[in-house]
């Protein structure tokens, strides 16, 4: 027995500290069981507590804007390149024959400044096509006569497809003229190049806005140039047999160049909530130009006398294209499109010249004159699915009406 009574007195303290730990654990989990003096402190009137600070907001901007080229590049159908408004503006063209020549695939002959012929992957000019906003261009139409600041952006594809039709062997060039309204803008710009001493002014003026609540957007530009240049062209020629020199020729000539343009376009849009919308885009291209050449002629071997030994030749031409487009596009669902397109148009090239050739064996005169008029009207619809895994379904339907009168006259020596 006593020496049970530690092991006794042991469990009471044991007990007595749990009792306490419990009451402890209980007066924490119950905050109401206040004591008296605690009770009484809450009953006497308190002061207000002090106002929290006012909670300052952030400012927040959403901003958005149209797809970038990469982005449409990837959303298109076909694979294409397409050159941006910004890469445009960057090198700062005077002419659309030189922002060409920088463009992948694309190679564009003649002279710096003064256009040529354009070939894509090796083949000639006819294998390539060439739109302007998505239409066929007419014939005798230069892409020189366009301003690049009227251009938004250029679109490459390599190989035929279905939206461009099978004409573009080597590929297709699209021009797309400046788009509708993305922001507000009004902008004049005045350039001025001097090229041989010769001042080659040029002036374009842009401008986005709204009309009655719908967008708008019109460019406008004037050039003139006069460029002087030399050319020296020499002719040979061998006879197959025997392979003697039985001609050889020097042309040596001076050309100068004088030329002035006026270029407008336009787009008017209205859209709905849904995504459904309406665009004009009226285009205007109108230009003229004369071209004086003296030559001489430098025969070492061939028949004497030579042809001639002096040549001067002047032409004269003009250029008018009057077009009007309009786009309807309308949506079915979230994936599915239909686009309706209608274009009308009318151009006219007029062109004579005058060559007088002298000092050699057969004095003569040549002169020529030319009149092509154009009247075109294009119709296409295209139905557009998007289908999962990002593939796309396109199919359409395009009627197209031409309409030429080409009229040619040549006369050599009034006859």
């Amino acid at each position: 027995m006593p020496e049970s009574t530690p092991n006794r007195s042991r469990i009471i303290g044991f007990l007595a500290m749990g009792a306490v730990a419990v009451t402890g654990l209980s007066a924490w989990a119950q905050p109401a069981s206040v004591p008296a003096a605690s009770a009484a402190a809450a009953s006497a009137p308190q002061r207000p507590a002090a106002a929290s600070p006012a909670t300052t907001l952030e400012r927040v901007e959403i901003t958005g804007g149209r797809a970038n080229e990469t982005q449409q590049r990837r959303e298109s159908t076909a694979a294409k390149i397409i050159i941006g408004r910004d890469e445009i503006e960057r090198f700062g063209d005077s002419t659309v024959g030189d922002l060409l020549k920088r463009l992948p695939g694309v190679t564009v002959q003649g002279r710096p400044g003064r256009g040529g012929a354009i070939r894509m992957r090796g083949l000639g000019s006819g294998y390539t096509q060439i739109l302007l906003d998505g239409e066929r261009v007419a014939p005798g139409f230069s892409l020189d006569s366009l301003a690049p600041e009227q251009i938004e952006r250029i679109e490459i594809l390599r190989a035929p497809t279905a939206e461009t039709g099978a004409r573009a062997i080597a590929g297709t060039i699209n021009i797309i003229t400046r788009e509708g309204f993305t922001k507000r803008l009004n902008d004049l710009r005045l350039t001025l190049g001097v090229e041989n001493d010769r001042l080659q002014p040029a002036a374009s003026w842009s401008r986005n806005d709204t009309l009655y609540g719908l967008p708008y957007s019109f460019s406008l530009s004037a050039s003139r140039n006069d460029r002087q240049s030399d050319s020296s062209t020499v002719t040979q020629g061998r006879d197959v047999a025997s392979d003697p020199l039985v001609l050889d020729q020097t042309d040596t000539g001076s050309v100068r160049e004088r030329r002035q343009g006026l270029q407008a376009s336009g787009r008017l849009q209205w859209r709905s909530e849904k995504g459904d919308a309406v665009t004009l885009m009226p285009v205007l291209i109108y230009g003229t130009g004369r071209t004086q050449r003296h030559g001489v002629l430098e025969q070492r071997v061939g028949v004497d006398p030579a042809p001639y030994a002096l040549a001067d030749t002047a032409a004269d031409g003009s250029f008018t294209l009057l077009r009007m487009n309009a786009t309807w596009m309308y949506r079915v669902g979230e994936s599915t499109r239909v686009e309706w397109r209608a274009g009308l148009g009318q151009s006219r090239s007029a062109n004579s010249s005058l060559r007088q050739e002298s000092g050699g064996r057969m004095p003569r005169s040549i002169q020529d004159t030319a009149d092509t008029r154009d009247r075109t009207l294009t119709l296409n619809a295209k139905l557009s699915r998007l289908l999962a895994n990002e593939h796309s379904l396109v199919a359409g339907v395009e009627a197209e009406s031409n309409r030429r009168s080409d009229t040619r006259s040549t006369l050599q020596n009034g006859q």
